[in-house]
């Protein structure tokens, strides 16, 4: 659990910095083959490593949406 909220904070953290890139964009058939394990449902348990693994992956191509670089459309009035 404490790996888990490591991520999570250094995510929110890296959310906020200017340094970073707003989004790690990559086309839809492209994050389907990268994160096709991630996606997957699976008749057996996932490990704790890999869900893990599957978390940190997912992460790396989420929009970071607090970051002031980031401007949407959906989210101006």
């Amino acid at each position: 659990m404490l790996e888990l909220m490591t991520m999570l904070v250094d995510y929110m953290c890296t959310a906020n910095d200017r340094d970073s890139k707003v989004v790690d964009f990559k086309q839809p058939h492209e994050l389907r083959q990268l994160m096709d394990q991630c996606l997957q449902i699976h008749s057996e348990p996932r490990s704790l490593a890999q869900i893990l693994s599957d978390c940190r992956q997912t992460l790396k191509y989420c929009v970071r949406t607090g970051q002031s670089d980031y401007h949407s459309h959906t989210s101006t009035v």
